[in-house]
């Protein structure tokens, strides 16, 4: 069931970041070239099973950012922490973007990003922040990946 709720999690992104970002990244660096056709778990699908079917979880990414900048070398199994902080920062402005947009459009949810980042980043702290306070998420974000540093 989960490999199935991810699987269709990252299908749902897939055709929405086709039909309405171009197919391109949702991280825009010098690897953004060409079609993002790879839905990037951000956090990993083998430690965080029980997020990996939530599209908050999922990011649009070029396959020069996947291999080379998600997972260093190619290798999976790595993921490259100060990437996976890029990326949650651009995950929190598309879906404050998406939230934003046209009802009918609308795929993600404030709360679920919000579970994501409390289950990922393990810190229940982020299910307490006032809704769509995407600010504080991110503030809370850049907190949490400076504590993994000292």
């Amino acid at each position: 069931l989960i490999k199935y709720q991810s699987a269709k999690a990252k299908k749902l992104l897939r055709r929405f970041n086709d039909m309405f970002n171009n197919s391109k990244s949702e991280v825009e660096d010098k690897h953004a070239i060409g079609p993002a056709i790879n839905m990037h778990h951000i956090f990993p699908e083998n430690e965080y099973q029980e997020i990996s079917g939530y599209i908050e979880n999922l990011i649009a990414l070029t396959p020069n950012q996947h291999f080379i900048e998600a997972h260093p070398k190619g290798n999976t199994q790595i993921v490259d922490l100060a990437f996976q902080q890029i990326c949650l920062i651009c995950k929190a402005s598309s879906i404050q973007k998406n939230l934003n947009g046209p009802e009918e459009q609308i795929i993600y949810s404030f709360k679920n990003f919000q579970y994501v980042l409390s289950v990922g980043l393990e810190n229940d702290e982020f299910e307490a922040v006032d809704d769509l306070d995407f600010n504080e998420i991110i503030r809370m974000i850049n907190i949490e990946y400076i504590k993994m540093k000292i």
